[in-house]
């Protein structure tokens, strides 16, 4: 009986020794009309706990003769669930009189944490749930509680996240903002993180300068922020010019997708300028081919097909795609000449050659279409911080990253109106999660090293 009983509470999660189960119970349904519906709706667990030397908790003395029994208090406490059905244990606790301090007490059991009627284990779930992209409605409903309870314990973990101690600031941070909710006062929320380890450090509401300021000064302390060496962000001179104020040693990384991501466009406007004027001549056909193919130009030359010989569209000849850039950069010089000034920049961005980099620009600057004048301008500004991200492996793909996966997060639970809710459930996904727990921070590399 005694190996029964305790086999019993290991597979229910009941580590108290001082329980013992009486009897399992299986609620059936009586009005089942069809054998689609369950015939077992939950399942009762009754034990009771009592203490073999009872002690007074509020004045300690122990023993059966000072000590008495009272009566009994029977506490419904949820459990996880068992065989995909609910099931509670109805808990029958032992009251106690001390002839002492004439006071009454309860045994008390390590099932639940004070009043609350929901098991230790079953939060433990629930919180592991918390961890996944699953709604809280989903998660409610999969361990047959409310979802005020949910909220519950995600506003209770996220708390405790908050009260632990402030650790250090990283030496290597992330910036960006997004979109979070409605209730906010900014447009966008700003948000950052360890560039290492790609844990989120906070959330807040908007990407004011002041706001972030002010949450920088007041969270961590001017020794701190003099340890940060390196921040990386995108092209936004307001936190340019702010990294300068709280972080004096940091330098600032453009992220090297913006740097790509101004080539494809500027060049892609060039492109749509020599195109429109084949649109009203004799030359449509033309007009139809640089419609059809302009991504083409947009790739690596290298990465541009040379073996795919066939019949194209707007070709009357059967040909292959690196022929179809040729014929198309042919039709304008303007065009040809940034095509290939861009594919020397990219050389020289593969190879991290931020010397060669540069050196192209200056040498091009004067020549190279109209389009391309604001864009290698910007450039030549933001120079310093352009060398720092070719010549470092570093960048802002990390928080690119979290933030599709918040928008993922939001997508599932279809929204939120409470940016706070949001934040929690970001905060526990991004640094309980199991796939961020014993992530291994990545080494910094500097390639000038090995370019010398």
């Amino acid at each position: 009986m005694n190996n029964y009983n305790t086999d019993l509470k290991i597979l229910l999660g009941v580590n108290d020794n001082n329980i013992k189960i009486t009897g399992v119970e299986d609620v059936k349904c009586t009005k089942q009309s069809t054998q689609l519906l369950p015939k077992i709706l939950f399942k009762i667990v009754h034990a009771k706990v009592e203490y073999p030397q009872p002690k007074c908790n509020n004045c300690g003395v122990k023993g059966c003769a000072k000590v008495l029994k009272n009566g009994s208090k029977l506490s419904r406490i949820k459990l996880q669930k068992c065989r995909g059905k609910a099931t509670y244990l109805h808990l029958t606790k032992q009251r106690y009189y001390c002839k002492n301090c004439n006071k009454y007490t309860t045994a008390k059991t390590t099932v639940t944490e004070g009043k609350c009627t929901i098991s230790l284990e079953l939060k433990r779930e629930v919180i592991s749930r918390l961890t996944l992209e699953s709604s809280r409605k989903s998660i409610a409903r999969e361990c047959k509680i409310s979802d005020t309870t949910v909220y519950n314990i995600q506003k209770e973990l996220c708390n405790s996240l908050s009260k632990r101690p402030s650790t250090r600031l990283p030496e290597y941070l992330c910036f960006d903002e997004f979109r979070a909710t409605k209730d906010v006062e900014g447009h966008l929320s700003f948000i950052y993180c360890d560039a290492l380890n790609h844990k989120v450090i906070d959330i807040l509401t908007n990407n004011r300068k002041s706001t972030i300021i002010d949450h920088f000064k007041k969270r961590y302390t001017f020794k701190d922020r003099l340890n940060v060496k390196m921040v990386c962000m995108d092209m936004n001179a307001g936190y340019m010019a702010m990294v300068k104020v709280l972080f004096p040693n940091a330098s600032v990384i453009i992220d090297r997708f913006h740097i790509i991501q101004a080539f494809n466009n500027t060049l892609n406007n060039l492109r749509t300028r020599v195109m429109r004027r084949f649109k009203d001549n004799d030359n449509d056909r033309i007009y139809k081919q640089f419609k059809r193919y302009w991504k083409l130009l947009l790739k690596r030359e290298d990465d541009v097909p040379s073996d795919d010989y066939g019949r194209k569209y707007h070709f009357k000849q059967w040909i292959t795609s690196r022929k179809i850039v040729e014929h198309l950069i042919k039709q304008d010089n303007e065009l040809k000449e940034a095509y290939y000034t861009v594919q020397m920049l990219l050389d020289a961005y593969d190879t991290h050659d931020f010397t060669g980099f540069f050196d192209v620009i200056n040498l091009s600057k004067t020549t190279i279409a109209e389009e391309f004048s604001a864009t290698f301008k910007t450039f030549i500004k933001n120079k310093k911080y352009i060398e720092n991200a070719l010549r470092y492996n570093l960048s802002n793909g990390p928080i690119e990253g979290i933030i599709n996966k918040v928008k993922n997060i939001k997508r599932t639970s279809y929204g939120y109106r409470n940016f706070f809710s949001l934040k929690a459930r970001v905060l526990i996904i991004f640094n309980l999660g199991y796939s961020n727990t014993d992530r291994i921070n990545k080494d910094v590399i500097d390639y000038s090293i090995n370019i010398a």
